[in-house]
């Protein structure tokens, strides 16, 4: 197995040899933000085969999302989320990962609630005090997420 940092980088070997008929391999040494390239090859009695094609992999992070806040005074916030967000019974929060991915799965306070790529929560419906909100997308088999704590207060 060997990888290389993006499509100039000098090819690497990250393992000596993987268990026979091995459909997997987890690359522990990767930086968000870089984009990778793998390979590999083959060994048996008769010698090395040539090396597969190469696979692409983008290292993105956390899953981005977009929270905005709507009150009865017709003022609208919106802002990508990176602390708790503090709201009033009479607003409603609508969360989005701005993305279009192949499954999204939101869970409010650890139920599945529906929704896709984006979701809008009445907060008079929820009781007063702290909710957690999560969601999970799917694209290529790679799964990502993120997640929001939301405070309804009087």
């Amino acid at each position: 197995m060997e990888r290389r940092q993006g499509a100039g980088g000098s090819w690497a070997v990250l393992s000596g040899s993987l268990p026979a008929n091995s459909t997997g391999y987890n690359d522990g040494a990767v930086t968000v933000g870089l984009t990778y390239y793998y390979r590999v090859q083959a060994y048996n009695s008769f010698g090395y085969s040539g090396y597969s094609n190469e696979i692409r992999c983008s290292i993105s992070g956390q899953l981005q999302i977009t929270v905005t806040i709507e009150n009865p005074q017709d003022e609208t916030i919106t802002f990508t989320r990176l602390d708790d967000v503090v709201v009033s019974p009479a607003d409603t929060l609508t969360v989005s990962v701005g993305e279009m991915f192949d499954a999204y799965e939101w869970f409010l306070d650890g139920a599945m609630i529906s929704g896709t790529v984006a979701i809008s929560i009445d907060c008079s419906l929820q009781e007063p005090g702290v909710h957690h909100l999560a969601v999970f997308v799917e694209t290529n088999g790679f799964v990502f997420s993120n997640a929001l704590r939301f405070f309804i207060v009087n």
